[in-house]
């Protein structure tokens, strides 16, 4: 597995990029950038497979695989993947190696995200872990246009061949406006 991360962040975790080789586990690609947020750091990690989105607290660096694994445990379990298949791709993320993004449009799409992020947290960040796990989740459920599939839910149903739950329906919805055309 590969955390793929911006220059910048790269910097500020002092890790050496690895060259990319062939990556193991179904979730084996991830672009990664760091957000500042109230003075804050986190860092947003985008699969490049299934375009789950994983915010974690970004500080102390040293730190920063174990959360990421936390985080993509408790959102594939979120999205109804089984207690060991999100364990395996939480336990591949532990031992993942950094690489440098070379991926322009993954890192269009989390740019996108990391605005989105800013906004969300002004909502609705009280500091807590259950608050990242709950950004994280919406960020998930943002549709990528020219992605196909265009949400993350159909991408980890595919993956990993599990049952819809009920709790995903998107964010953007179409709202009857009560106006007659």
């Amino acid at each position: 597995m590969y955390l793929c991360c911006t220059q910048k962040l790269l910097k500020q975790l002092k890790e050496d990029p690895h060259p990319m080789d062939h990556p193991s586990g179904r979730l084996a690609t991830w672009t990664c950038k760091g957000v500042v947020y109230q003075r804050k750091r986190f860092v947003l990690a985008l699969n490049r497979e299934t375009m789950l989105a994983v915010v974690v607290i970004g500080a102390p660096g040293g730190g920063l695989r174990e959360r990421l694994a936390q985080g993509v445990e408790a959102g594939l379990r979120r999205f109804g993947v089984s207690q060991d298949d999100a364990e395996a791709e939480a336990q591949l993320m532990r031992v993942a190696s950094f690489a440098k993004n070379s991926d322009r449009s993954i890192l269009g799409s989390l740019n996108d995200l990391a605005s989105s992020l800013l906004i969300y947290m002004d909502d609705s960040y009280d500091g807590s872990t259950a608050s990242l796990l709950h950004l994280s989740h919406k960020l998930s459920q943002t549709p990528h246009c020219r992605r196909n599939p265009t949400w993350a839910y159909e991408s980890i149903d595919a993956l990993f061949e599990t049952t819809p739950v009920d709790d995903r329906t998107p964010s953007l919805r179409l709202v009857d406006s009560g106006w007659d055309a």
